[in-house]
């Protein structure tokens, strides 16, 4: 599943986003994806943090500012040992800034460029992010966002491809799925583990991040098997329509 879990994340996000039109729609996406995820996940680590510091059964026994700061400077999944000294994770939530920092970036050379410029851009970000994850992590996990981009731009490539083939075939589904079954092998025969984006693991580069679009796919063709079933998969689209 970390062959593409995070992935997948990206890549829904960027079938479901539209490009913004103009500077001004740009501004405004901007201010209220800045409050919906950035500010929202500051709010929840911050609060996490005071509440185990407080209650008795936390097990926390300090509470620095400084160093909740460092950490919400740096927003990053993996503890990280920074020029301004040991900076530690803030967990989960770094999938917010990350999110909120590759989907600005793609919307904005997106409504700049025409498209196979911007795909051309998005994988000059995609080389430089790994380059920075390799050799020095930057703040707000913008390295991150940067080969993030990539799965976002192709997630509006997704959403057509599977409009047009929302009728897939079984046999076709396990195409898909072989498909990504022999690219994690091979990911994980030549790196030695799997695709891990938070703590910047990308082996067998960028074999891993094809691999994590194979892997994309091959749910997306389950997911339409599934509901094509029809009530055989019906409490699975009830739970996952109302749960996370």
């Amino acid at each position: 599943i970390f062959s593409f879990h995070m992935p997948l994340f990206f890549i829904c996000s960027g079938m479901t986003y539209r490009v913004s039109q103009n500077t001004d729609e740009f501004l405004k996406k901007l201010k209220k994806s800045f409050i919906a995820l950035p500010l929202t996940a500051a709010i929840l680590f911050l609060a996490n943090d005071i509440a185990l510091w407080l209650l008795p059964w936390g097990g926390v026994n300090t509470f620095s500012i400084t160093n909740e700061l460092k950490a919400l400077f740096f927003s990053s999944g993996f503890p990280v040992n920074s020029f301004i000294g040991d900076v530690k994770a803030i967990g989960m939530t770094w999938f917010f800034f990350t999110l909120f920092t590759a989907r600005m970036i793609y919307d904005y050379i997106c409504m700049k460029l025409d498209r196979k410029y911007a795909v051309m851009v998005s994988v000059i970000l995609m080389i430089l992010g790994y380059i920075f994850g390799k050799m020095l992590w930057l703040p707000f996990s913008v390295d991150v966002a940067l080969v993030a981009v990539i799965f976002i731009i192709s997630g509006s490539w997704y959403k057509g491809v599977f409009t047009r083939y929302e009728n897939i075939s079984v046999a076709a589904t396990a195409g898909v799925v072989m498909l990504w079954a022999g690219l994690f092998t091979a990911t994980y025969f030549f790196g030695g583990t799997y695709l891990a984006l938070a703590s910047r693991t990308y082996p067998a580069f960028p074999l891993c991040l094809v691999t994590a679009l194979a892997g994309t796919a091959a749910i997306f063709c389950i997911s339409i098997i599934m509901q094509k079933a029809g009530k055989l998969f019906r409490v699975i689209e009830i739970v996952g329509r109302n749960s996370l």
